[in-house]
């Protein structure tokens, strides 16, 4: 489903959008009543592989093996299920309102995207246990090579909220703990004019703390310094 929504926000023209809400939602419904109707008393493993047989058997009910030849950009869509080659590698609050694709007008494929609360990155030094964020970065760089990175903040940030009154997440240990990592962002804004002026201080040095400890990391700097 939100798969479907996905192509469907992101294309462009209205053909295509009514194409794939109106064949794959039926796809998508159909399959969900497969997987409901599927027994699992013989244990997860059992299940899972009936789901899976159900749900084939249904798309092909439903979708025509042709079908992607009358989609819009069908060999467009049909490239992404070979290989991903993002340019930009977007690292981005996970805040709903802020969908990089959108704002940036991409395409899918055309973005690399790692979100957490504030767009934070932790610095290279406390980093010794698996990280989510890390390895979505790494993978971005070493891998996928992209060419660019973005650290993408936004205005009336919830988490950088919380970084500056604690107080808010005093009951919410991980919410806590991570944005604590961006305090030397806001070590020196006590003196700012406004309550406003010193969350805006803020939410941009978030983004600028962020990319220094972007540069922490030896095989990011290393591929920085060489352009």
């Amino acid at each position: 489903g939100n798969f479907n929504n996905l192509i469907a926000l992101r294309t462009k023209d209205r053909t295509t959008q009514e194409f794939v809400a109106e064949t794959f939602g039926k796809t998508y419904i159909a399959g969900t009543e497969a997987a409901l109707t599927t027994s699992s008393h013989t244990g997860p493993a059992a299940f899972s592989s009936g789901v899976t047989r159900r749900m084939a058997s249904v798309r092909d009910d439903i979708i025509p093996r042709d079908v992607l030849g009358k989609l819009p950009n069908g060999e467009f869509f049909a490239s992404l299920a070979k290989s991903q080659n993002p340019h930009t590698l977007v690292i981005a609050c996970c805040d709903s309102r802020v969908d990089p694709g959108i704002i940036l007008g991409c395409r899918p494929g055309e973005l690399f995207v790692v979100r957490n609360v504030a767009a934070i990155v932790p610095h290279q030094a406390p980093v010794g246990q698996p990280d989510a964020v890390m390895a979505a970065i790494e993978y971005g760089v070493k891998h996928l090579e992209v060419n660019h990175i973005v650290v993408m903040g936004h205005s009336n940030c919830g988490g950088i909220h919380g970084l500056l009154h604690p107080e808010a997440v005093v009951h919410e240990d991980y919410i806590a703990d991570w944005v604590k990592q961006a305090a030397p962002a806001v070590a020196d804004l006590n003196d700012a004019d406004s309550e406003h002026d010193r969350h805006r201080l803020a939410e941009e040095g978030a983004v600028l703390l962020s990319i220094d400890n972007l540069l922490s990391y030896d095989w990011i700097r290393e591929r920085t310094e060489k352009g």
